[in-house]
């Protein structure tokens, strides 16, 4: 019985996705022989691994060479191993396009926030989970002064989002967010 190279090269990414969801599980292990025992299962991974790999790839092609089918064998494992580069490369470009680009999204620029409300900060991307919200005085910052933060907000759960007030104490000017790494756009504080 023969199989359809194609099974053999799905084979592959079903084994990949299933390493991959059990590293994931045992991400941060909580026993104190983690140091030891994850060199031990990495190359236990490894050796696993190639052998799967190994199977998939080469034992039909090896079954129809030793058959004297020499031609069909090395059009079966190409097949194979191209049916796979495909995989991989979509893989590829749907990672490179679907990949959030990080930005704040409220606010957007141009907007005059008011003393005493709240607005609603949302922004994409940010892969930790607790990130820190700061304010800044953008005219203190173009003056290059240490004190151009004038509200910090730490520890946030990073769900892209925030229900932020905007403080009574801060002086009307011009101002923008600061997001885990990201910049937003700059906006106007006004006074009520």
């Amino acid at each position: 019985m023969k199989i359809n190279p194609l099974f053999n090269a799905l084979g592959a990414v079903v084994y990949i996705l299933a390493v991959v969801g059990i590293i994931s599980a045992l991400q941060s292990p909580n026993t104190p022989d983690a140091e030891i025992l994850a060199p031990v299962f990495l190359l236990s991974l490894f050796t696993l691994s190639v052998a799967v790999m190994a199977f998939l790839f080469f034992y039909q092609p090896f079954k129809l060479y030793f058959d004297n089918h020499k031609k069909e064998a090395v059009v079966y494992f190409m097949k194979t191993l191209g049916y796979f580069a495909t995989v991989v490369l979509l893989s590829f470009f749907a990672l490179l396009y679907f990949r959030a680009e990080d930005s704040i999204t409220f606010p957007k620029g141009g907007e005059k926030l008011v003393q005493g409300q709240s607005y609603e900060l949302t922004w994409t991307g940010g892969r930790e989970e607790i990130t820190q919200i700061f304010l800044v005085d953008v005219s203190l910052k173009e003056k290059n002064t240490s004190a151009s933060i004038v509200d910090r907000i730490y520890g946030i759960e990073n769900f892209h989002t925030y229900t932020y007030i905007v403080p009574t104490n801060i002086k009307p000017g011009t101002y923008q967010f600061q997001i885990g790494s990201q910049s937003s756009p700059t906006f106007d504080i006004v006074s009520k």
